[in-house]
């Protein structure tokens, strides 16, 4: 089994070291001695704000239930040939996984390696990693689902979700750049609102990149939500000010 370890981080590398390259897999945790955790990624179309919450890049809605060359898909492959949904740039999805939704391997996942550029006309070759194979060979039902890499390109959480929250800004990474963000541990967020300490708190419905109460209209305080919780209030939360927020995205 390949597992990548976790970095040792000191704080000072969280919010001074960016970079113009790649230098790390994309998604990497790092850790401070004192539990913090973080996650090394590329910032999107926008410089990132400190204290905003931040989302995955957009889904593309038109890179799923895709049909792929069932006569290549066989145990032990290490490509996988798919007719993408709409235009693809090279090495797009580096990085991402591909989701067999169903038919002949259902329900396994593979890491993506570099691929061409390519449209719904024209197939693709996908390099799974080298640690990874095919486990189970396609058939005529087969299709697949392509995944981008949750931490290439990472926006501001807007006030309407357009993906899931993958942590929060501690530095001014600018776009297409870059560094860590925190996702674990006591970080300053920007609020809405005036959640109470340790209540759980989820992405804004009414200021973009804020944290606010876990609830929704009609509902008790820190019942069920369809947001994601992303931690839990430190101290007193004050609405458009940072206040302590011990995050959860990564545990």
């Amino acid at each position: 089994m390949n597992l990548s370890p976790r970095i040792s981080l000191h704080y000072r590398d969280t919010f001074t070291f960016t970079d113009n390259s790649q230098f790390l897999a994309m998604g990497t945790i790092g850790e401070t001695s004192d539990g913090r955790k973080y996650r090394w990624v590329k910032a999107g179309a926008s410089t990132l704000v400190v204290g905003n919450v931040l989302q995955a890049p957009v889904s593309n809605t038109s890179q799923v239930d895709l049909a792929v060359n069932t006569a290549l898909m066989v145990v032990g492959a290490s490509q996988i040939t798919v007719t993408p949904g709409a235009a693809i740039v090279a090495n797009q999805f580096q990085g991402g996984k591909l989701l067999v939704s169903n038919g002949g391997g259902f329900g396994y996942m593979y890491t993506l390696g570099s691929h061409l550029a390519g449209n719904s006309t024209v197939n693709v070759v996908f390099n799974i990693v080298g640690s990874e194979a095919v486990q189970a060979a396609a058939n005529s039902t087969t299709r697949v689902d392509l995944i981008a890499p949750s931490f290439n390109g990472v926006i501001q959480m807007p006030t309407a979700a357009t993906a899931y929250p993958v942590g929060v800004a501690v530095a001014p990474i600018t776009n297409g750049q870059y560094g860590w963000v925190q996702t674990g541990g006591v970080c300053g967020v920007l609020i809405d609102g005036t959640p109470a300490i340790d209540a759980a708190v989820m992405p804004s419905t009414s200021v973009a990149g804020a944290a606010a109460a876990a609830v929704q209209t009609a509902q008790a305080a820190n019942t069920a939500t369809t947001s994601t919780v992303i931690g839990r209030m430190v101290e007193t939360g004050v609405a458009g000010k940072a206040k302590a927020v011990f995050l959860t995205l990564d545990a």
